[in-house]
């Protein structure tokens, strides 16, 4: 049987896209497939090189590329060569879609901020305001109201500057304690970054739940940000499926939906206030020291407290174990220095604290679904 070529057009600069690109690779093996990544990178093959050496049996199109008339091009060009798309808008591309379900990112984060017990709701929106930020307002509007509360919405503006002074002015004006549904990753950073500008705490005036579980943003923000984590690998997978039943004859069809896994809890959904001073001391001495190698057994002892005691208090009061904070941290970590690109891959297992490179390798691609050479080359 001929080897199918499929051609994929999806970036790797963000967690989403990586992680849709890894599930797509997964089915796409055991189909026997090769395929042909489009990257925007400037060492990448771009897609005309990639269409000048191969012909295609299929495309999978990431949402960015449907966008403005792209779609048009492969219509034209290829007009008998089977697409599927990942996330892209339901008017551009009106069949063959695989999307991820704002009813159920909704749902998640309305049950997760109600658990908060606070007085107050919000979501905060794109500017532009793209299809899916639409979806996840409507859908985020109508979970909360089926738990009797009204949530308060916020649109900026076209200007950063003007839309900074009124993001400020729309939380100082919510009542208090809140809680604030940011539309992803990168909002919730501006939603954190205007609560420390008006002299709001978070999480005790304003809790923050973004959503992508973008690690980078997440832990490189002060306090870090709790985040929906979309099921980003099922899509991929989801996208191969459908490609291969069109590829096989089958038709287009409705959009195919993909869900949530959890929420990455982090800081900004973590009332402080409910905090013991046992908690405190741990998470701050977790913090000053996560790359150097600490253990919880060692973090007890640095506190002077029974490991029994410190590991009681932090599963009813975070929901985690002391080694799975440490772990979450310690990622924190090794992305920020992959990021860097003058600190050496080999030299970062030692930097952050493993035991070992192998140790770290294993850890790293559990986490992300990547090789943290696959991480840096899709971070540049």
């Amino acid at each position: 049987m001929r080897t199918a070529h499929i051609v994929v057009t999806c970036s790797t600069a963000h967690r989403a896209r990586r992680d849709k690109l890894a599930g797509v690779v997964r089915v796409a093996r055991k189909l026997g497939w090769r395929l042909h990544v489009v990257d925007r990178h400037p060492f990448s093959p771009s897609l005309d090189d990639i269409l000048a050496q191969v012909v295609p049996d299929g495309f999978i199109l990431e949402n960015d590329d449907v966008a403005a008339g792209g779609i048009a091009y492969f219509r034209r060009r290829f007009p008998k060569v089977p697409r599927v798309f990942m996330d892209a808008s339901p008017q551009v591309a009106s069949s063959g879609n695989v999307l991820l379900d704002a009813v159920s990112v909704a749902n998640c984060a309305a049950e997760h901020l109600a658990s908060l017990g606070v007085s107050s709701y919000a979501y905060v929106g794109v500017s532009g305001r793209p299809f899916w930020d639409a979806q996840r307002e409507t859908s985020f509007v109508a979970a909360m109201r089926r738990r009797g509360a009204v949530v308060k919405v916020f649109r900026p503006g076209p200007s950063a500057r003007r839309g900074a002074a009124a993001l400020r002015r729309f939380l100082l004006a919510l009542p208090r304690p809140c809680a604030v549904f940011a539309a992803f990753d990168a909002v919730a950073k501006e939603v954190v970054d205007a609560c420390a500008a008006a002299g709001l705490s978070v999480p005790d005036d304003v809790a923050v739940l973004g959503c992508d579980d973008d690690a980078f943003i997440c832990e490189s923000s002060y306090p870090t940000i709790s985040s929906i984590l979309p099921d980003w690998q099922r899509c991929g997978e989801l996208a191969v499926e459908r490609l291969r039943r069109r590829i096989e004859g089958g038709g287009a069809g409705a959009a195919t939906k993909y869900g949530v896994v959890c929420v990455s809890v982090r800081e900004s959904t973590r009332l402080l206030s409910a905090r013991s001073a046992v908690v405190k001391r741990a998470l701050a001495f977790i913090a000053e020291n996560v790359t150097s190698g600490i253990s919880a057994s060692g973090v007890a002892l640095a506190l002077d407290i029974p490991l029994r005691t410190l590991e009681y208090r932090f599963r009813r009061e975070l929901g985690r174990t002391v080694s799975a904070e440490i772990q979450e941290r310690r990622l924190g970590a090794v992305e920020r220095m992959l990021a860097d690109r003058n600190v050496r891959i080999e030299s970062i297992a030692q930097m952050c604290g493993y035991r070992s490179d192998v140790n770290l390798k294993k850890q790293f691609r559990k986490r992300f679904g990547l090789s943290m050479r696959e991480w840096r080359k899709g971070a540049e």
